[in-house]
């Protein structure tokens, strides 16, 4: 994807006293309903050219206020089913020197993608380092994958390890999703990955893939 120079707008912090009510439909829960909240997320999926810290800022305000309103959700499964790419992580951007100046907090090169399957209770993700045909995939799995509506908390366990990895879910719209996870992922942005491209990927797969359990 293009490496674009971040855009000219101001912080991304907004006054929680400002913020709009809650709004639900049948197929999405939005936390907030805030034009530069949603242009903020939209460019980062798209374009991946918001300020590294502008995101991290924007991610903490979406958590603090995860964090006073976690009882005001719904089942959204239908928003988390499926396979999401990982798009900005704070993980990536606090890494020091290149965190923010070569990375920006993007996951490129690399590339990683996380599969949920509610139906049979398992998460799946991929990691591939170098975008080259024949540099391999690894992979890990989890299992008791369980959704929490009351705390819009996703848990899961990864194969081989005792200890819960727990997602705060502060935005889903199912197109994206925004989360803070447990694990060494800080706080994340992915963006749902369309059928054609999944089927792609399904075609990719195979002998590039090396299986693992480390987290």
């Amino acid at each position: 994807m293009a490496f674009l120079l971040p855009s000219n707008a101001g912080s991304l912090s907004y006054a929680k006293a400002n913020l709009p009510s809650k709004k639900t439909s049948s197929t999405t829960q939005h936390y907030f309903k805030s034009p530069l909240v949603q242009e903020a997320l939209d460019q980062c999926i798209l374009d991946r050219n918001v300020d590294p810290d502008q995101m991290i800022d924007l991610l903490e305000n979406l958590s603090n206020e995860h964090d006073l309103r976690p009882n005001q959700s719904y089942d959204c499964q239908r928003d988390l089913q499926g396979s999401f790419e990982f798009v900005f992580s704070s993980s990536i951007a606090e890494i020091p020197l290149i965190g923010k100046r070569l990375f920006r907090g993007y996951y490129l090169p690399m590339r990683e993608i996380i599969h949920f399957d509610f139906t049979n209770l398992t998460m799946g993700m991929e990691v591939k380092l170098l975008p080259l045909p024949n540099f391999p995939t690894f992979t890990l799995q989890g299992h008791d994958l369980q959704w929490h509506p009351n705390e819009a908390q996703l848990t899961y366990q990864f194969d081989g390890k005792d200890n819960t990895s727990v997602w705060n879910i502060l935005y889903a719209d199912g197109n994206m999703l925004v989360a803070k996870c447990s694990v060494h992922l800080g706080l994340v942005v992915l963006r749902r990955i369309p059928p054609l491209e999944l089927q792609a990927l399904n075609e990719e797969r195979g002998h590039t893939t090396t299986a693992t359990t480390d987290n």
